[in-house]
């Protein structure tokens, strides 16, 4: 499994707002991850945000197999790794 996680701090709440609506948009493009393995591709499907004040927090993982068990827990991952 790959993980990518990013945390932003903005100036105020109204901004961390904004930034989590625009970030929880399927297909925004939000997390430009810095390295890739080969062969991954990222999907959006194990996605998870959060938001403590100003701080944005979202992680997405990708499975590195097709097995349903591999979904679930790049699931729990993602949500872990985006918690506040």
């Amino acid at each position: 499994m790959v993980v990518a996680v990013a945390a932003v701090e903005v100036p105020g709440t109204a901004d961390a707002m904004g930034l989590k609506r625009l970030v929880d948009t399927y297909g925004t493009g939000n997390v430009r991850e810095l390295r890739t393995p080969r062969g991954v591709r990222w999907t959006g499907r194990h996605y998870t945000s959060g938001r403590d004040d100003v701080t944005v927090v979202n992680a997405q993982a990708e499975p590195i197999g097709a097995s349903a068990v591999a979904a679930r827990l790049a699931d729990a991952v993602a949500r872990d790794a985006a918690r506040s």
